[in-house]
């Protein structure tokens, strides 16, 4: 399953709507993402610069995007951003498949001393082969 977290902000008609007669509208957001395939781990109402804060979980993305747009639709919320989120664990085997290729990209870095500064030079192993970089400072 993948982790998504979103952030949007509440339209003024939405806002106006729920000042004029309050309720807790997580079990709504709730039911139309778990209708689509998701499942809401934690939804917040935030204050700053969004006014809610929704992290889901999904098969794919599309179980979480398409209750969103159907919010979005309906005129409730705007200014929405949907990133994915991995646990630190998830992020190290991630970091982890970056190893071996990294160390292949970086082979020499020397310092020069110039008349005015350092000069950097890396010899790396690029995708089109050897090159160097002079870096002055």
């Amino acid at each position: 399953m993948i982790r998504l977290v979103t952030r949007g902000r509440y339209s003024h008609s939405f806002v106006k709507a729920l000042l004029d007669a309050p309720e807790d509208r997580e079990p709504a957001v709730r039911k139309l993402i778990e209708e689509a395939g998701g499942k809401v781990i934690s939804y917040y109402m935030t204050t700053g610069d969004s006014d809610f804060l929704l992290i889901s979980e999904a098969n794919e993305s599309e179980a979480i995007i398409a209750p969103l747009m159907a919010f979005s639709a309906a005129g409730m919320i705007s200014n929405v951003a949907t990133v994915r989120a991995w646990t630190a664990a998830e992020f190290k085997s991630i970091a982890m498949l970056v190893i071996p290729q990294a160390s292949s990209l970086y082979v020499m870095r020397s310092n020069e001393k110039i008349k005015g500064g350092t000069r950097t030079k890396v010899i790396r192993n690029g995708p089109l082969g050897r090159e160097d970089c002079l870096l002055s400072r």
